[in-house]
């Protein structure tokens, strides 16, 4: 039942109805005829689904590639820029890996040309200082065109390699009826050097034909980290690069809520389902729960965490508080510990079956809603019904 923080692989795997959106986004990629490059952007948040968003679109054009001839299929290049460790290894591999893909393939040498066409002008690029913003980064790509005859003595030598290699792309390229797509996931991952390298690099190679790039991203972060180099103005570079971009369509709470619900199901013995309280229930996931649970992941982090509980403590606890006190260790750590170090404020014995005075009452209400204003800022009300 563990589950890991795993994209959606298929669309048959889809809980969020996100499948339409991916097929909608595949079949417009696939439709796009025109010569020149196009840059998509697929916004997001950690969380939000972007992965699996790319696996269904994927599919969907894998599946379109079998039904029409090869010289219209699109070339699915996927590229992880955090594979690697490093800026070097970063700008080498991003052109192997496109290189490899149309090399492994049967298909027609002009493919093949483009490969080392490509392989040539990663290798021209390793001598020239002359990309704006990018050159300071090349003197680390490794050698990859020693072999090939490439040592160059003078300045005025790269400028003429970088543009022979570049053009002898850009020739090839406009040869071949396929368009390449180039995925590039989880950029945010990347440190704020390397976020800036990965769209540096696309900007770079951005003018040649043929190629479409989907690049998904929190843009938040990669806005930041852009903006180190930019003057202060992230948003406006990323907007140069980015031509065509798309948010990922939010998740419905219900649909959220109902996963989150369907998982804890899964973990339940028989006598605890069997001995299900509703009302109970229906008071706390509305209080102590459902206002936690933002994402798929939220929902997979907290059941994760509650089945490993529930599995120490089943039969000894009412697994709807341990549920409870779960969400809040999961996702609300203060609020969490105010209420650990202050248990024995209502669980106490008490030693005045009359209860509280009116002012008691009163009194105590104003002592918990300034500490909740420190353990939990952001819904000091909320907090109270909590632990009420």
């Amino acid at each position: 039942m563990f589950a890991s923080d795993k994209p959606v692989e298929t669309s048959h795997d889809d809980l969020l109805d996100r499948a339409s959106f991916a097929e909608q986004l595949a079949n417009a990629i696939a439709s796009y005829s025109n010569t020149d490059s196009c840059t998509i952007g697929l916004y997001g948040k950690w969380g939000a689904g972007k992965t699996s968003i790319i696996n269904m679109v994927t599919e969907t054009l894998e599946e379109r590639n079998k039904q029409v001839d090869e010289e219209n299929q699109i070339i699915i290049v996927r590229f992880n820029p955090w594979n690697y460790s490093d800026r070097t290894q970063i700008i080498d591999q991003f052109f192997q890996t496109i290189n490899t893909e149309l090399k492994i393939r049967d298909t027609p040498k002009a493919l093949k040309k483009v490969g080392d066409a490509l392989e040539k002008y990663s290798g021209a690029l390793e001598y020239t200082t002359l990309i704006p913003e990018i050159g300071k980064y090349l003197s680390f790509l490794p050698a990859l065109a020693r072999g090939a005859g490439l040592q160059l003595s003078s300045h005025s030598k790269e400028l003429r390699s970088l543009s022979k290699t570049k053009k002898t792309v850009i020739q090839e390229l406009s040869k071949i009826n396929q368009r390449i797509l180039i995925i590039i996931d989880d950029i945010d991952r990347l440190n704020s050097e390397q976020i800036r390298l990965i769209f540096q690099l696309v900007n770079s190679v951005a003018g040649f034909p043929k190629l479409i790039y989907l690049l998904a991203f929190d843009k938040s972060v990669v806005i930041k980290a852009l903006a180190q180099e930019q003057s202060g103005n992230g948003d406006a570079y990323l907007e140069k690069i980015i031509q065509v971009p798309f948010e990922v369509p939010e998740a419905r709470q219900n649909q959220i809520l109902d996963f989150f619900a369907n998982k804890i199901a899964d973990i339940l013995s028989e006598k605890d389902k069997n001995d299900f309280d509703e009302t109970y229930w229906d008071a706390v996931f509305n209080k102590c729960i459902s206002p936690f649970i933002h994402s798929i992941r939220d929902a997979n982090r907290i059941s994760n965490v509650f089945e490993f509980k529930y599995g120490l403590m089943a039969g000894e606890v009412n697994w709807i508080d341990l549920l409870a006190i779960t969400v809040l260790q999961v996702t609300s750590e203060s609020l969490f510990t105010w209420i650990k170090e202050h248990q024995y404020d209502w669980v106490g014995v008490s030693r005045d079956y009359g209860g509280l005075s009116a002012e008691e009452s009163d009194r105590n209400y104003d002592k918990y809603s300034s500490e909740f204003n420190v353990a939990f800022p952001q819904n000091p009300d909320l907090a109270m019904k909590i632990v009420q």
